[in-house]
């Protein structure tokens, strides 16, 4: 637990060092939505059925460009070698990475949602289903970033990959959380029982495809 805490304050210093693609990712999300909005200006109804589902694209392309840095410069510079080499648990480097990546770079865009919420017509109620949905979903959307990333850290292009797989990945979590919008308690606990799914599965997947991009 100790060595967790110190890979947990370890990325933390080395995303305050990179700030500028956590800043990127809100920013493009803002843009996205300003864009959107100001296209649907004068069709309250479309901008008020659609805005749920384009919110969801905006935080997914947001964090799918920055989504190549969780593990490159690591694996670039040597250190995931050398922390493989020094027998420490690859396990909690993996969790260490992700959980910081996701407090950095998405829980701003969740913080915004009762900003942007109002000024994309969607009202309180429905808010409050998409602010579930997002902090249930968006776990298992970094996991699944983070298994896109170290399966394409080897290639180029891995910006354009890692929207290609992500995809189709993370349709179904997408599907269930927009579910949650008429506060269907099935649903929720359909997207708890997958967040817990991908929780224990996808760090073993993510340990193992990195080991094999090591060799």
């Amino acid at each position: 637990m100790l060595n967790f805490i110190r890979l947990c304050q370890r990325e933390g210093l080395l995303a305050t060092r990179q700030l500028s693609d956590s800043v990127q990712a809100l920013l493009l999300y803002l843009l996205l939505l300003s864009l959107f909005a100001f296209i649907l200006q004068g069709h309250p109804t479309a901008r008020l059925l659609t805005a749920p589902t384009f919110i969801w694209f905006s935080v997914i392309v947001a964090t799918s460009l920055t989504a190549d840095r969780l593990f490159r410069d690591d694996y670039y510079d040597g250190s995931l070698e050398h922390f493989v080499l020094s027998d420490q648990p690859l396990m909690s480097l993996v969790a260490a990475k992700c959980l910081v990546y996701w407090m950095v770079t998405v829980l701003p865009i969740i913080v915004t949602l009762p900003i942007v919420g109002p000024l994309l017509m969607i009202d309180a109620p429905m808010t409050q289903g998409l602010f579930l949905g997002l902090l249930f979903g968006t776990p298992i959307l970094v996991l699944l970033l983070a298994l896109a990333a170290v399966v394409t850290l080897p290639l180029a292009q891995r910006g354009v990959l890692i929207n290609l797989l992500i995809w189709p990945l993370i349709l179904p979590v997408v599907l269930l959380a927009l579910g949650l919008l008429n506060t269907d308690v099935d649903l929720v606990v359909f997207l708890v029982a997958l967040l817990t799914l991908a929780v224990t599965l996808l760090p073993w997947m993510i340990r193992y495809c990195l080991l094999i991009s090591l060799e």
